[in-house]
């Protein structure tokens, strides 16, 4: 699950790497060693066991590699950028034949240590989504020192990105993976899996990009807020507000290559069924997914542009084909209507879209419901 969960955000030829590619890679970052497997609060486990980040990476990276370790950041209370692990991080960097960062979010499982709202953690939200002590500053120097630098993020949401992933060339979103979770990473980042992995959710670049902040309701006032963006959360405001997102939902990356092929829609009793095909245009096996989503074309009533009404999971040898079904209810282009206080489905033309992402439609057909 883990493996499948890793999402590849960003790769310009420097992912996989090869075992004993490189005679020395250094880890950085305090998530590289950190255990955060248990949970919190109502999600605290005892874990048997947790497999790191920089465990994991040093079991698969090779017998003739050095895998070698700086800690570049720390948590602390004031959320600072300590200066001199960072110089260490950064002199390292710069000897090393690779470097992977892995950063992101703290778990904070402790409620009682550090500011809780810049933290993943129950009971409180974060004040913005800037990376804390200092990373976004450490990960540009690393870079600059080190252009074969890949960026690991940990946490349970997306960090800023702007000011910092145009000088990285690889970026991987591994979520909290859990106590295997060093192992999976090490596995995609050495080829002996592909990832598959796509975004449950829209990366925006700040906070103030989503709909929640945008429309100026959060966070309330005492202790009452208005949730005036309506049915228009995640990708569907921003493809109401033709806004572009740093990473849409639906998105991730291979390393190999997909094509979509021979959209056929039959319509018979009430269905609509959506067939198409995915073949492997690449030299690696891996898996894709095909995401249905549906667009009326002329809606009697204020609707989302598109719809996610269906998705599948394909793997894929080199060169291998497979044919995608997918079955369309009548309830799949209905909506609630606010007169009537029922769902509702409206004759009229909508737009069957098949892709990788919401903002990459690859195959597309109307029909007359």
């Amino acid at each position: 699950m883990a493996e499948e969960g890793i999402v590849l955000l960003k790769n310009e030829n420097l992912l996989p790497f090869k075992p004993n590619q490189f005679k020395t890679i250094l880890v950085v970052g305090n998530n590289a060693v950190s255990k955060q497997a248990l949970g919190g609060g109502s999600s605290q486990v005892k874990a048997l066991y947790e497999i790191t980040a920089l465990e994991g990476l040093k079991k698969y990276a090779g017998p003739n590699t050095k895998v070698l370790f700086a800690e570049g950041y720390i948590p602390s209370n004031d959320l600072s950028y300590d200066r001199k692990l960072a110089d260490e991080a950064v002199l390292a960097a710069g000897k090393a034949d690779a470097v992977i960062f892995v950063g992101g979010w703290i778990h904070n499982y402790d409620q009682t240590v550090w500011d809780g709202t810049a933290f993943d953690m129950e009971g409180k939200d974060k004040t913005n989504l800037k990376l804390i002590y200092g990373q976004e500053e450490l990960i540009n120097r690393i870079a600059k020192a080190n252009p074969k630098t890949t960026v690991v993020l940990m946490g349970g949401s997306n960090v800023e990105m702007k000011n910092w992933m145009d000088h990285v060339p690889a970026i991987l979103q591994a979520w909290y993976p859990g106590m295997e979770g060093g192992n999976a990473l090490a596995k995609i980042i050495f080829a002996e899996t592909n990832p598959s992995g796509k975004l449950p959710m829209t990366f925006a670049n700040t906070h103030n990009e989503y709909p929640s902040h945008a429309v100026g309701e959060f966070p309330g006032k005492d202790l009452r807020v208005n949730y005036a963006e309506g049915i228009y959360i995640g990708y569907r405001y921003f493809d109401k507000q033709n806004l572009e997102p740093v990473y849409p939902f639906g998105y991730g990356l291979s390393y190999t290559g997909f094509s979509f092929s021979n959209l056929k829609l039959t319509q018979k009793s009430g269905q609509v069924v959506v067939e198409c095909t995915i073949t492997n245009t690449g030299k690696m096996a891996g898996a894709e997914v095909a995401q249905l989503y549906v667009a009326p074309l002329n809606p009697m009533v204020d609707r989302p542009v598109k719809e996610l009404k269906g998705f599948e999971k394909v793997y894929l040898k080199p060169g291998e084909s497979a044919g995608i079904k997918l079955v369309l209810e009548n309830e799949a282009f209905g909506y609630f209507d606010e007169k009537s206080h029922q769902w509702k489905t409206d004759t009229g033309s909508y737009e069957i879209q098949m892709g990788n992402s919401s903002r990459n439609i690859l195959l597309k057909e109307s029909i007359s419901l």
